[in-house]
């Protein structure tokens, strides 16, 4: 046991020698390395735990906001037709608006009595013909139904029901549009006293293709300007370079061939008449259409400066 002993020590003392053999630099270097060593190994621990950490935090991100997709024709709930409070009321439109006569790429606006969310909805909404819908939350009682395809088929009759399918306690239907049409156009045909200032707008039934639209829309007396298409993807507006000329009649032509996004076509062109007022009349037109609900057979009427629409 002593030699064994000895030989520990013996090697120690070697080992405190030779450390007094080494220079500062090496010292230094050592301790540098030692230190870089731990910070590397620090960062490989923190990482190790952001990883572990970030599927809940994504699982949890996936609840505020994001779409769910859930098929039209389901209305799966164990509570049969009692309706949660927040779907006591429900208010649906189209595009915000009152019109029963819709786009194809048309969304739905679903606004409920009280806050709940896109599952609760799901479960007790249906749609018939069966259809695929993103339904996403907007607001605590709003949300946004969009077709998952991208658009609704033409000419067919939408059915939205809140309730059991067969004795739905809210119901609302809907049609789609069997071609692409001019919906209205600001100012309207036949408008008096449109500002010289005025840009136009003019709104289709579906979304369009991007196209050069000052082939299809033309301004006589001949004015210069730039065509755009707005973000809705359904109203080109027309921006004039420089006013309008007072006490003149303005002719919009618009022709025939302008293609929706779907592939349909302007079957048939229009032709919109403006008249700026006289020199001593500022022109203090208004633009808005009529509020008011509409269904399929009424004829929409708007103030001088919009066209009037019927819906077929």
């Amino acid at each position: 046991m002593n030699g064994v002993g000895d030989d520990i020590v013996s090697e120690a003392l070697n080992d405190e020698a030779r450390a007094k053999k080494r220079s500062p630099k090496k010292i230094l270097f050592a301790i540098l390395a030692a230190v870089l060593a731990l910070s590397m190994i620090a960062g490989s621990v923190a990482l190790i735990a952001a990883n572990i950490k970030k599927p809940q935090e994504d699982e949890r991100n996936s609840d505020q906001g994001e779409p769910i997709v859930f098929s039209g024709s389901a209305y799966e709930t164990n509570e049969g037709t009692e309706l949660p409070d927040c779907l006591r009321s429900v208010k649906i439109t189209c595009d915000g608006t009152d019109s029963r006569l819709i786009s194809p790429s048309g969304s739905f606006v679903i606004e409920t009595a009280g806050e709940c969310d896109e599952e609760t909805l799901a479960s007790f909404m249906s749609v018939s013909p069966a259809t695929a819908f993103s339904l996403k939350k907007v607001e605590d009682k709003k949300f946004i139904a969009s077709p998952a395809s991208g658009s609704l088929i033409a000419g067919t009759v939408y059915r939205l029901k809140i309730g059991d399918p067969e004795n739905p306690e809210i119901s609302y239907a809907f049609q789609t549009e069997n071609e692409l049409i001019l919906r209205s156009s600001i100012p309207g045909d036949g408008a008096t006293g449109v500002p010289v200032d005025t840009g136009f707008e003019f709104t289709f039934s579906e979304t369009l293709m991007r196209a050069d639209f000052q082939d299809y829309i033309s301004v006589s007396p001949a004015v210069s300007g730039s065509f755009s298409l707005c973000p809705d993807g359904r109203t080109v507006l027309f921006l004039p370079e420089n006013n309008l000329k007072n006490d003149s009649v303005y002719s919009i032509e618009i022709k025939k061939g302008i293609a929706s996004a779907s592939g349909r076509t302007l079957q048939e062109g229009e032709t919109i008449l403006y008249n700026a007022p006289a020199s001593d009349s500022p022109g203090t037109a208004d633009n808005r259409m009529q509020a008011g609900p509409l269904g399929i057979g009424d004829t929409l009427r708007m103030t001088d400066n919009v066209s009037e629409v019927r819906l077929y």
